[in-house]
C-alpha cells in the first residue's frame, strides 16, 4: 500500500485512523464522560424516516436499510440490564465519545436486544451475545461484527480492522487454527464467528461450529483450561437465543453442570440452563435448579448473587409471586432474600449491592435502594449501568429493566 499521503482513504477510513490514533497515541479514553443522557429519537410525519442530533435513525432494520443509500447500516443491539453495554453507550457513543463522529458516516440503529425488533434481529444474525455491532450492507449483507465490550481501545481497533482493513475474521481464524490445529480457545472463537454466520439449521457454517465445539470440549475433558465450559455455554447459547430450541439448550448447559459441578463455570452454565427451562415454559423448574445450587453451598456468595440475578432478569420477586400464586397479590421476595445473602457473604461485591438496590427500587423503597447504590459506587464508581441506574432512582423513574406486572 503507497503511504505517501492519506488522500486515497475514504471519509470512514480516516474517522477510524483518527480514532485509533486518540486512544492509542494519546490514551485519551472517556472513560469518566457521564451517561445519564438517553438516546432521544424523533421521526418526522409522513413516510419520510430522519434521524435526531444525537444521530441515531427512528425506524426499524428494514427501513434503515431502505435508507442507507450506499451507506453501511450500523446496528447497536443491547438491553438495559446489559452491563458492558452501559459501558460501550458512555465510553464510545457518550457525550464526546469517539463513536459519535462514525455516526456522521453510518445509519446508526439502536435496538433494544430485548423487543420484538431485536429479538428478530438475534435469530436472523445469530447474535450470541450483547452488546452487539452489526455492520450491514443496504441488503442487509453483514460486513462485519464486533461482539461484546472490554474497552475502548480494543473495540476501536476491532471496528478499524472491520471498516478499513476488509478483516474477514472467519479467515484469520482458520489461518491461526492450521497453525495451531489443538487450540481449543482458537476453535471456540471461530465457532462463535461461524455461528453468526449460520442463517439455517444444519447449513455448513453451523455443522462446522458445532464440530468445532465439540472438539474444543474433547481437548480439555476436566475443563482445567476452561475451555470446554466456554464451549458448552457457546452451544447453549446458540440455542437458547438464537434457535429458540429450548430443550436442546438445557440438555447441552445441564450437560456442563452435571460434568463439572464444582467448576468456576457451574453457577454460569446453570444460570443459563435455567433460563432455557424458564423460556421453554417451566418457571417453577427453573428457580428450583437456581435454588439447588445454594442449598449445596450455603456459604458462598456466588450461588445467592446467581439465584438474586436470575430472578430479577425474569421479572422479579413480583412477577416470581404472580407465577407461583396466581391469585396472591404479595410478592415472594425470593430474590432479594438471596441478593441480601449475597451482600452479607460478600460484601465488596459492588453488583450484590447494585441487585439488593434493584429489588429494593421495585418495591418503592426507594431511600434503600438509594443507600445500596451509594455503596455499590463506592465500590466500583466507573460502573456505568450502578450511575445509570443511581440517576434513574434519584428521579424515581421507572426502571426498564425489569418487567412490570399487569
Amino acid at each position: 500500500m503507497n503511504h505517501v499521503g492519506l488522500s486515497y482513504l475514504k471519509p470512514i477510513q480516516l474517522l477510524v485512523l483518527l480514532w485509533i490514533g486518540i486512544v492509542v497515541c494519546l490514551g485519551l479514553i472517556p472513560g469518566a464522560i457521564a451517561d445519564s443522557q438517553t438516546e432521544t429519537l424523533t421521526q418526522t410525519t409522513g413516510e419520510t424516516r430522519t434521524t435526531t442530533v444525537s444521530g441515531w435513525f427512528t425506524g426499524n432494520l428494514q427501513e434503515a436499510l431502505n435508507h442507507a443509500a450506499g451507506r453501511l447500516v450500523m446496528v447497536k443491539l443491547s438491553a438495559e440490564w446489559c452491563t458492558p453495554c452501559h459501558q460501550l453507550q458512555k465510553e464510545i457513543f457518550g457525550p464526546d465519545g469517539p463513536g459519535l463522529s462514525l455516526l456522521e458516516h453510518v445509519v446508526a440503529l439502536s435496538v433494544d436486544f430485548d423487543s420484538a425488533e431485536g429479538q428478530k434481529i438475534t435469530q436472523t444474525y445469530a447474535v450470541l451475545g450483547i452488546p452487539a455491532l452489526l455492520f450491514l450492507k443496504s441488503d442487509g449483507t453483514e460486513k462485519g461484527r464486533v461482539l461484546g465490550y472490554e474497552n475502548a481501545e480494543t473495540f476501536l481497533k476491532d471496528t478499524q480492522r472491520i471498516l478499513v482493513e476488509e478483516w474477514d475474521k472467519i479467515s484469520d481464524l482458520r489461518h491461526k487454527l492450521t497453525l495451531d490445529p489443538n487450540n481449543g480457545r482458537i476453535m471456540v472463537d471461530l465457532a462463535v464467528e461461524l455461528l453468526g454466520r449460520s442463517r439455517s439449521a444444519g447449513d455448513g457454517f453451523e455443522t462446522e461450529a458445532l464440530a468445532l465445539l465439540r472438539a474444543a470440549r474433547a481437548g480439555d475433558p476436566n475443563n482445567e483450561k476452561r475451555i470446554a465450559a466456554a464451549a458448552v455455554r457457546t452451544e447453549g447459547r446458540y440455542y437458547v437465543r438464537v434457535r429458540q430450541d429450548f430443550r436442546k439448550g438445557e440438555e447441552v448447559l445441564l450437560g456442563g453442570v452435571h460434568t463439572w459441578p464444582d467448576s468456576p463455570d457451574a453457577d454460569g452454565l446453570r444460570y443459563w440452563a435455567a433460563t432455557a427451562i424458564w423460556k421453554g415454559g417451566d418457571p417453577h423448574r427453573a428457580v428450583a435448579l437456581m435454588i439447588e445450587a445454594v442449598e449445596k453451598t450455603p456459604e458462598r456468595a456466588m450461588a445467592h448473587m446467581f439465584v438474586a440475578d436470575f430472578i430479577l432478569q425474569m421479572g422479579g420477586d413480583n412477577q416470581l409471586a404472580l407465577i407461583s400464586h396466581p391469585q396472591a397479590q404479595e410478592k415472594s421476595g425470593l430474590g432479594e432474600k438471596h441478593a441480601k445473602i449475597a451482600v452479607t457473604l460478600d460484601p465488596k461485591n459492588g453488583w450484590n449491592h447494585y441487585l439488593v438496590a434493584k429489588f429494593a427500587a421495585a418495591d418503592g423503597r426507594i431511600t434503600e435502594a438509594q443507600t445500596a447504590m451509594e455503596r455499590a459506587l463506592e465500590i466500583e464508581p466507573n460502573t456505568a449501568i450502578y450511575r445509570r441506574f443511581a440517576d434513574r432512582i434519584r428521579t424515581s423513574a421507572p426502571d426498564p429493566s425489569v418487567p412490570q406486572s399487569h
